[in-house]
Parts: C-alpha cells; sequence; structure tokens
C-alpha cells in the first residue's frame, strides 16, 4: 500500500530529476558547441578582414609610390624644359640666323 505509494513517487521524481537534468545537460552541450562554433567564426572573420585591410594598405602605399613617381617625373620634364628655353635666351638664337647671306 503506502510504501508502494512513496516508493513509486520516489521513483517517478528521480526519474524526472534525471529527465531534467539530462536536458539540461544536452541544452549547456549544444550551448557550447554553438559558442564554439560563433567564436571559431568570428576569428576566421577577423582574420579575413586583416588580410584585406592589409592589402588595402598595401594597395594605397603603391598607388602614393606611383603618384609621387609620375610627379617626379613630370617635374623633371618640367625644370629640363625651363632649362633648354631659359639656356636658348641666354645663348640667343643660333650663330646661323646671325649670320647673313652675301649670295
Amino acid at each position: 500500500g503506502l510504501e508502494q505509494q512513496i516508493a513509486l513517487r520516489l521513483k517517478t521524481a528521480g526519474s524526472q530529476r534525471s529527465s531534467v537534468l539530462h536536458f539540461e545537460r544536452d541544452i549547456i552541450s549544444k550551448s557550447h558547441s554553438l559558442l564554439h562554433k560563433s567564436l571559431q567564426d568570428h576569428t576566421l572573420k577577423k582574420a579575413a578582414k586583416d588580410e584585406l585591410l592589409k592589402q588595402e594598405w598595401a594597395r594605397q602605399i603603391e598607388m602614393k609610390q606611383t603618384a609621387k613617381a609620375m610627379e617626379t617625373a613630370v617635374n623633371k620634364c618640367l625644370v629640363d624644359s625651363m632649362r633648354r628655353s631659359t639656356k636658348k635666351l641666354i645663348t640667343g638664337p643660333t650663330r646661323s640666323a646671325n649670320t647673313i647671306s652675301l649670295g
């Protein structure tokens, strides 16, 4: 009678506690797996973003070096052109232009 009812209730309560603990353990295990995957994804995304930033930085440096080289080339051309013009002004027209043909 009474002893069997108490034993049955204790068995049922123990079984229910065991089911709850098993359910909670599954939730914790799944949460741990999701957290681990999320951390891996975050790490991979950060590495990819860092690589893109590194490539962009290298591209910007290359563009600045190219622009500086082009500016140097343009300045050299302008200076050389000015030197030739200034030299012509200082030396005057060529000698053949100064001679008069007595032909």
